[in-house]
């Protein structure tokens, strides 16, 4: 893979990840906390996509689970930065199958999102700061 591919697939997953992380404000204002939270793990998976493809030189792999991301992208994580995105993996799940919904829908209010978009969002900035190294 040439280095011109590798930066188009960066390009792509960043792009991606921006778009969607926009996109998870706009439903934490609409009072949409469930999908909120629901993109705001899919903007999180995108850029650690974008700086698995850095490490590897390489499309990065299918995967949602973003600790096992952090880990094919080399990333030093705190244990708070573990427990966060392990927390934040979880939305993925519970905001996608029927079973898990209801409940998600009764703990995903405003507070909670908040501060799971806040915190998302300061870890984001950190992860794209490591993009750019």
């Amino acid at each position: 893979m040439t280095a011109k591919d590798v930066t188009k697939i960066i390009s792509y997953w960043l792009e991606a990840a921006e778009h969607d992380l926009e996109v998870s404000g706009s439903l934490f204002r609409t009072g949409k906390y469930d999908y909120c939270l629901f993109l705001c793990h899919l903007s999180l998976e995108k850029l650690l996509k974008a700086l698995v493809a850095s490490a590897i030189k390489d499309h990065p792999p299918f995967t949602h689970n973003l600790l096992y991301l952090a880990g094919k992208a080399n990333l030093e994580l705190s244990k708070g930065q573990i427990a966060l995105l392990d927390q934040i993996n979880k939305f993925n799940m519970e905001a996608r199958y029927p079973e898990d919904l209801k409940a998600f829908y009764k703990k995903a209010n405003r507070s909670y999102s908040k501060k799971y978009l806040e915190e998302g969002k300061e870890v984001w900035k950190w992860l794209r700061k490591k993009l750019e190294m």
